[in-house]
């Protein structure tokens, strides 16, 4: 699967990769994918999408460095293509009614093909004049997210602003809070994301129901009710082949489905290929 990128990566030679691709889904990424909830850890969503990724622009293999340099907005779109992957381009989202007299649950369908679609290209970061001088202000990217993830809550806002607001060369100092909302209120309007949040009419009553889901927690949750499925695939197949587990989640979901379909034919007494085809 092929994903366009927003701002995507930079080389040293200052040439910038946009173009990503996705190769089969293994059983380890799917058992890393089950681990994720609503605050993932920036290193373990750099080590799976490093693992699931065969290609970034000129970069093959893409180390987990590369992709700690993208974007949260990039980072995002390959969650979402890793979500289709493994559970399909639809996506359900249900959520009860904000009216207290009614409580109906509505639900709402997405297509991530249609969030995925082929977006335009974004400058990484824009330079701002603010009434403390220019600033040049970048967009998140998985390295900031960890480095600021073992502060106090309270503090990571202020950490996360600093390391991405680089005052200009010239002359500007520190930026004040006030600065530092101009500058990333400019940047927002050069972010490529796809556009998650959803607003919809309840059934019943018809007020409006405002959705924002996550795309960490739409994978976790995707591949949470496949966990147990994985298991019995490891367990069927470690039993009648004697094989590891570890060899087992490294073979792609397809090629573990056709063994199981070997051993289903077998135990069934069936042939084991069809010869009318």
């Amino acid at each position: 699967m092929d994903v366009a990128l927003g701002a995507g990566v930079v080389d040293r030679a200052g040439t910038r990769h946009r173009r990503a691709r996705l190769g089969p889904v293994t059983g380890v990424d799917e058992d890393r994918a089950g681990d994720f909830g609503p605050v993932p850890d920036p290193d373990g969503l750099d080590d799976l999408l490093a693992g699931v990724l065969v290609r970034l622009g000129g970069y093959a293999p893409v180390a987990t460095e590369v992709v700690a340099a993208l974007t949260r907005s990039d980072r995002a779109r390959l969650l979402l293509a890793l979500r289709a992957a493994l559970a399909g381009d639809e996506i359900r989202l249900i959520a009860p009614c904000p009216n207290p007299d009614c409580g109906e649950i509505a639900e709402v369908v997405l297509s991530v093909a249609a969030l995925l679609g082929p977006g335009p290209g974004t400058a990484d970061s824009v330079d701002v004049d603010t009434s403390d001088g220019r600033f040049r202000v970048r967009l998140p990217r998985g390295a900031d997210d960890a480095a600021v993830a073992v502060l106090p809550d309270g503090e990571r806002n202020v950490a996360l602003w600093r390391r991405i607001v680089e005052p200009d060369p010239s002359g500007a100092g520190p930026a004040s809070t006030a600065a530092l909302a101009a500058a990333l209120a400019e940047l927002g309007e050069s972010v490529c994301a796809p556009d998650l949040a959803v607003v919809a009419r309840c059934p019943e009553c018809a007020a409006w129901l405002e959705l924002d889901p996550d795309p960490a927690d739409l994978l976790g949750r995707a591949q949470l009710g496949n966990a147990d499925r994985l298991l019995a695939e490891v367990h069927c197949l470690a039993y009648h082949y004697g094989w590891a587990q570890a060899d087992i989640l490294a073979l792609s979901r397809n090629r573990r489905h056709r063994y199981l379909d070997l051993l289903r034919r077998q135990l069934d007494g069936r042939p084991l290929v069809d010869l009318g085809r």
